[in-house]
Protein backbone atom coordinates (compact mmCIF):
# COMPACT_ATOMS: atom_id res chain seq x y z
CA UNK A 1 0.00 0.00 0.00
CA UNK A 2 1.42 3.32 -1.03
CA UNK A 3 0.76 6.54 0.70
CA UNK A 4 1.12 9.82 -0.73
CA UNK A 5 2.29 13.32 1.08
CA UNK A 6 2.60 16.72 0.06
CA UNK A 7 5.64 18.12 0.70
CA UNK A 8 6.11 21.97 0.44
CA UNK A 9 7.97 23.55 -1.54
CA UNK A 10 9.81 27.06 -1.22
CA UNK A 11 10.48 29.82 -3.13
CA UNK A 12 13.61 31.82 -2.85
CA UNK A 13 13.93 35.33 -4.36
CA UNK A 14 16.84 35.58 -6.71
CA UNK A 15 18.22 38.59 -4.68
CA UNK A 16 18.45 36.62 -1.43
CA UNK A 17 20.58 34.04 -3.33
CA UNK A 18 22.37 36.74 -4.82
CA UNK A 19 23.20 38.19 -1.22
CA UNK A 20 24.42 34.88 -0.13
CA UNK A 21 27.29 34.70 -2.77
CA UNK A 22 28.68 38.17 -0.98
CA UNK A 23 31.12 37.78 1.93
CA UNK A 24 32.33 40.79 4.16
CA UNK A 25 33.64 41.02 7.17
CA UNK A 26 30.84 41.08 9.10
CA UNK A 27 29.88 37.82 7.64
CA UNK A 28 33.34 36.08 8.02
CA UNK A 29 31.55 33.25 10.83
CA UNK A 30 27.86 33.58 8.75
CA UNK A 31 28.90 29.40 7.01
CA UNK A 32 28.45 28.00 10.79
CA UNK A 33 24.99 28.66 10.95
CA UNK A 34 24.12 25.28 9.76
CA UNK A 35 26.25 23.65 12.04
CA UNK A 36 27.22 24.09 16.15
CA UNK A 37 29.75 26.96 15.67
CA UNK A 38 32.61 25.38 17.34
CA UNK A 39 35.37 27.39 15.66
CA UNK A 40 33.34 30.73 16.59
CA UNK A 41 32.91 29.39 20.24
CA UNK A 42 37.17 28.92 20.50
CA UNK A 43 37.50 31.96 19.22
CA UNK A 44 35.02 33.75 21.64
CA UNK A 45 36.74 31.57 23.99
CA UNK A 46 40.22 32.89 23.65
CA UNK A 47 39.35 36.34 23.56
CA UNK A 48 38.56 37.28 20.27
CA UNK A 49 36.35 40.26 19.43
CA UNK A 50 34.77 40.47 15.70
CA UNK A 51 36.42 43.20 13.91
CA UNK A 52 39.55 43.59 16.02
CA UNK A 53 42.72 41.77 15.32
CA UNK A 54 43.96 38.14 16.06
CA UNK A 55 47.26 38.79 18.63
CA UNK A 56 47.23 39.85 21.73
CA UNK A 57 45.68 43.64 22.44
CA UNK A 58 43.95 42.96 18.39
CA UNK A 59 46.83 44.49 16.55
CA UNK A 60 47.20 41.21 14.26
CA UNK A 61 44.94 40.75 11.49
CA UNK A 62 41.59 41.60 11.21
CA UNK A 63 40.81 40.00 7.80
CA UNK A 64 41.25 36.79 6.62
CA UNK A 65 43.62 35.65 4.04
CA UNK A 66 42.57 35.26 0.72
CA UNK A 67 42.01 31.81 -1.08
CA UNK A 68 43.92 31.06 -4.05
CA UNK A 69 43.51 28.12 -6.38
CA UNK A 70 46.72 27.39 -7.81
CA UNK A 71 46.81 25.39 -11.04
CA UNK A 72 47.91 21.30 -10.85
CA UNK A 73 50.80 20.02 -10.82
CA UNK A 74 52.93 23.03 -10.56
CA UNK A 75 55.73 23.40 -8.12
CA UNK A 76 56.29 26.21 -5.52
CA UNK A 77 57.99 28.63 -7.44
CA UNK A 78 55.54 29.41 -10.19
CA UNK A 79 54.55 32.68 -10.59
CA UNK A 80 51.05 33.22 -12.60
CA UNK A 81 48.15 35.37 -12.66
CA UNK A 82 44.47 34.98 -11.49
CA UNK A 83 43.07 35.41 -15.14
CA UNK A 84 40.72 32.56 -15.45
CA UNK A 85 41.42 33.06 -19.30
CA UNK A 86 45.15 32.29 -19.38
CA UNK A 87 45.99 29.01 -20.25
CA UNK A 88 48.35 26.97 -18.05
CA UNK A 89 50.67 27.19 -21.22
CA UNK A 90 51.18 30.93 -20.77
CA UNK A 91 52.34 30.58 -17.25
CA UNK A 92 55.13 32.06 -16.83
CA UNK A 93 57.89 30.14 -14.96
CA UNK A 94 60.74 31.42 -13.25
CA UNK A 95 63.49 28.13 -14.06
CA UNK A 96 63.00 26.34 -16.79
CA UNK A 97 63.21 22.95 -17.68
CA UNK A 98 65.80 23.66 -20.17
CA UNK A 99 67.98 25.16 -17.65
CA UNK A 100 68.04 22.59 -15.27
CA UNK A 101 69.68 20.40 -17.90
CA UNK A 102 66.67 18.11 -18.81
CA UNK A 103 66.57 18.43 -22.58
CA UNK A 104 62.84 19.81 -22.72
CA UNK A 105 62.27 22.88 -23.59
CA UNK A 106 59.36 24.95 -22.29
CA UNK A 107 59.83 27.77 -24.06
CA UNK A 108 59.33 28.88 -27.63
CA UNK A 109 62.44 26.99 -28.63
CA UNK A 110 62.11 23.57 -30.35
CA UNK A 111 63.64 21.34 -27.28
CA UNK A 112 66.91 22.26 -28.05
CA UNK A 113 68.92 20.94 -24.94
CA UNK A 114 70.69 23.71 -22.81
CA UNK A 115 74.40 22.21 -22.21
CA UNK A 116 76.43 24.94 -22.76
CA UNK A 117 79.71 23.15 -22.06
CA UNK A 118 79.96 19.42 -22.74
CA UNK A 119 81.73 17.61 -20.07
CA UNK A 120 83.06 14.32 -19.44
CA UNK A 121 81.61 11.44 -19.88
CA UNK A 122 82.05 9.64 -16.46
CA UNK A 123 83.82 12.51 -14.84
CA UNK A 124 81.11 12.44 -11.65
CA UNK A 125 82.81 8.94 -10.68
CA UNK A 126 86.29 10.92 -9.66
CA UNK A 127 85.25 9.97 -6.73
CA UNK A 128 84.48 6.14 -6.76
CA UNK A 129 86.28 3.15 -8.77
CA UNK A 130 84.68 4.22 -11.85
CA UNK A 131 82.62 1.06 -12.71
CA UNK A 132 80.48 2.83 -15.25
CA UNK A 133 83.65 4.60 -16.83
CA UNK A 134 85.08 0.62 -16.94
CA UNK A 135 82.25 -0.52 -18.51
CA UNK A 136 81.55 1.84 -21.57
CA UNK A 137 84.53 1.03 -23.51
CA UNK A 138 84.00 -2.45 -22.68
CA UNK A 139 80.55 -2.35 -24.11
CA UNK A 140 81.77 -0.39 -27.46
CA UNK A 141 81.31 3.74 -26.49
CA UNK A 142 83.97 5.57 -27.66
CA UNK A 143 84.28 9.56 -26.09
CA UNK A 144 82.86 11.67 -28.38
CA UNK A 145 80.40 9.47 -30.46
CA UNK A 146 76.84 8.95 -29.72
CA UNK A 147 75.17 6.01 -28.13
CA UNK A 148 73.47 3.02 -29.69
CA UNK A 149 74.03 0.81 -32.54
CA UNK A 150 75.29 3.31 -35.33
CA UNK A 151 76.15 5.80 -32.72
CA UNK A 152 73.77 8.01 -33.47
CA UNK A 153 72.16 8.42 -30.02
CA UNK A 154 73.07 11.64 -27.63
CA UNK A 155 77.00 13.05 -27.51
CA UNK A 156 76.53 14.32 -23.79
CA UNK A 157 75.05 12.96 -20.93
CA UNK A 158 72.01 14.32 -18.86
CA UNK A 159 73.35 16.39 -16.07
CA UNK A 160 71.79 15.77 -12.73
CA UNK A 161 70.34 18.91 -10.03
CA UNK A 162 69.22 17.88 -6.83
CA UNK A 163 66.45 20.66 -5.73
CA UNK A 164 65.61 21.18 -2.29
CA UNK A 165 62.58 18.84 -0.62
CA UNK A 166 59.51 21.31 -1.50
CA UNK A 167 60.64 23.29 -4.55
CA UNK A 168 59.34 22.33 -7.83
CA UNK A 169 60.89 22.28 -11.40
CA UNK A 170 59.74 25.65 -12.33
CA UNK A 171 60.93 27.55 -9.16
CA UNK A 172 63.41 30.42 -9.04
CA UNK A 173 67.05 29.04 -7.46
Amino acid sequence: MIHSETVPVTVVEAEETHRKGVTSSANIGSFEEHSTGFGSKMMAKMGYMEGGGLEKNGQGMAQPVEVIQRPRSLGLGVKFSNNPGESVGNISLGVGAESLGLGVGLSNSLCEPARNKPSRVGAFEKHTKGFGSKMMPKMGFVEGKGLGRESQGITTPLTALRLPKSQGLGAKS
